[in-house]
């Protein structure tokens, strides 16, 4: 089992925020139109999926 670009979670992050991942050069998640998280190679995220 694998993320796929366009495959929506939770993020921990708080209360949860929901998000979508992507891939461009890297990972990152987009949380609304206009904010985008890179994440990063070697940190631990919790999400729901």
């Amino acid at each position: 089992m694998g993320f796929h670009c366009g495959e929506y979670l939770l993020m921990r992050i708080r209360d949860g925020l929901e998000c979508r991942i992507e891939m461009d050069q890297d990972w990152y998640v987009i949380m609304s139109e206009d904010a985008r998280f890179y994440l990063k190679n070697k940190q631990t995220y919790w999400v729901e999926i």
